[in-house]
C-alpha cells in the first residue's frame, strides 16, 4: 500500500513539474509573439510613412557597404548632398551595429577633423540582425565650407580593433 502511494505521489509530482515547464515555455512564446508583433508594427509604420509596399526600396535610399561589407541604408543625406546645420541623418542599420540600441554618427571636415559627434538611437528592436531605422540630428559650426564626410561608426564596446566598422558618405558644406 505504501509503495502504491509513493508511486502515485511521484506521478503527481511529475505531472506538476511538467505543468510548470509548460507554463514557463508558454510565457516565453507569448513574449516572442509580442516582440514579433512590435517588429511587424514598426515595419508597417515605416512602409506607410515611406509609401512603400513590401519588397520595394525607396528611390531616395542609398545602399552602402561598410568597410567590412555590412549593408547600411541611408535616406538622408545622400552622397554629395549640400548640407546645413543642423543636419538630420536618417536610414537603417543592422541591429547588431549598435550597443544598447546606439551607434556613433560624426561629421568630419575636409581635413578629417571631427566637427560634431553624437550617438544615434535605433527606432525599434535592436537585438536583431535585421535592419532597424534610426534618426539623428547633428548640429555643427555653420561656417564650415568645402567638402566633408559623414561617418556612421559601428558600436564597439569591446574596443577591439577587429570590431571597428564604418560607413562614409561624402557631403558638401553650404
Amino acid at each position: 500500500m505504501r509503495q502504491a502511494l509513493s508511486v502515485i505521489g511521484i506521478v503527481i509530482l511529475f505531472i506538476v513539474a511538467l505543468g510548470g515547464v509548460y507554463f514557463l515555455q508558454q510565457q516565453r512564446i507569448d513574449k516572442l509573439e509580442a516582440q514579433v508583433d512590435t517588429l511587424e508594427n514598426n515595419l508597417e509604420a515605416t512602409q506607410s510613412t515611406s509609401g512603400n509596399s513590401e519588397g520595394e526600396q525607396e528611390d531616395d535610399t542609398t545602399l552602402l557597404l561598410s568597410e567590412k561589407g555590412t549593408e547600411v541604408r541611408i535616406t538622408a543625406p545622400t552622397s554629395g548632398s549640400v548640407i546645413t546645420s543642423p543636419l538630420r541623418v536618417t536610414g537603417s542599420v543592422p541591429g547588431s551595429w549598435s550597443h544598447e540600441g546606439q551607434f556613433t554618427v560624426r561629421l568630419l571636415d575636409e581635413n578629417g577633423d571631427v566637427l560634431t559627434e553624437t550617438p544615434a538611437k535605433l527606432q525599434g528592436e535592436w537585438m536583431t540582425e535585421e535592419m532597424v531605422p534610426f534618426i539623428v540630428t547633428l548640429p555643427f559650426d555653420a561656417s564650415a565650407n568645402g567638402m566633408g564626410t559623414l561617418e556612421l561608426v559601428k558600436a564597439n564596446p569591446s574596443g577591439l580593433e577587429s570590431n571597428i566598422d564604418t560607413v562614409s558618405i561624402p557631403v558638401k558644406f553650404n
